[in-house]
């Protein structure tokens, strides 16, 4: 089984309920021929937080800066990607975050998630590559 879809949206909240209607959606279109019923929730949770994590730190709340997200599925898992216009995350592998903190939580859950993830820089833009394997 493969399949892939992308899409661009601005950088703005409003996006994030589509968002997660869409990996539904496709997880919908897919059930049981590639994307596990057990894989929904936690794609759906990674990808919202990663995408608000380019809206707030990577584009400062900047509306009109554009985030590109992609989804592939295949055999061997469920890659999702978020391009953003940020200088990159320094380090993946912060520390648990203070639980009396109100942020800094969204790239420990997508750690705890995820199977791996990957940041880079390329072309003066951001990806973060989340894979969930199956």
């Amino acid at each position: 089984m493969n399949f892939k879809s992308s899409f661009c949206i601005k950088s703005d909240t409003r996006h994030l309920k589509p968002l997660r209607e869409w990996v539904g959606a496709v997880a919908g279109l897919l059930k049981g021929s590639g994307f596990p019923d057990l894989a929904l929730m936690p794609c759906s949770l990674a990808l919202t937080e990663a995408v608000d994590n380019a809206i707030f730190h990577a584009h400062d709340g900047n509306p009109e800066l554009p985030i590109v997200i992609s989804l592939k599925v295949s055999d061997s898992g469920i890659v999702m990607e978020v391009v953003d216009r940020g200088k990159g995350i320094e380090d993946i592998d912060t520390p648990e975050p203070d639980e009396m903190l109100n942020h800094g939580r969204g790239l420990f859950i997508i750690r705890q998630l995820m199977s791996e993830i990957e940041s880079f820089v390329s072309g003066g833009e951001h990806h973060l590559r989340m894979t969930y394997r199956i």
